[in-house]
């Protein structure tokens, strides 16, 4: 008895080729096009504003959050030791020749008698400008 010998399909495999491609090509693009940026330490939700002001690159960043937790540039601070953190880097800066400016992003939900703390911690430190940000509401 004789048996057929089943036949084998062609490989599809040139098709597959051209959508390789094209998800090389998205790959590229986004890692082109796509910003990544570090995250906050923590979720802070800054009071709306009237007014839109860019933040200046050499600033230091302090984060306010809403159960009134501290931040430095991405580090966990403490009120005690705020002063100290900021005069350091504010020490940091003169030696680099630069004038930074201290950017406070606080959360909306703080009170103005929670955050007169943090800005007089900032003021002991010798900071000199210091900002408070803001989203641009509409």
């Amino acid at each position: 008895m004789r048996f057929r010998q089943p036949v084998r399909k062609q490989s599809s495999d040139e098709h597959l080729i051209p959508l390789i491609n094209v998800v090389f090509l998205m790959l590229i693009f986004f890692m082109i096009v796509g910003r990544i940026t570090a995250s906050d330490i923590f979720t802070v939700k800054p009071p709306e504003s009237a007014s839109e002001t860019d933040v200046e690159p050499t600033s230091i960043t302090v984060l306010v959050g809403s159960d009134g937790a501290l931040a430095v540039d991405g580090a966990l601070v403490s009120l005690a030791v705020l002063p100290d953190a900021i005069a350091d880097k504010l020490r940091l800066a003169q030696e680099q020749k630069i004038t930074p400016t201290i950017t406070v992003k606080a959360d909306g939900g703080i009170t103005v008698e929670a955050l007169q703390p943090v800005l007089n911690a900032l003021r002991a430190a010798g900071s000199g400008k210091i900002t408070l940000m803001t989203v641009w509401g509409r």
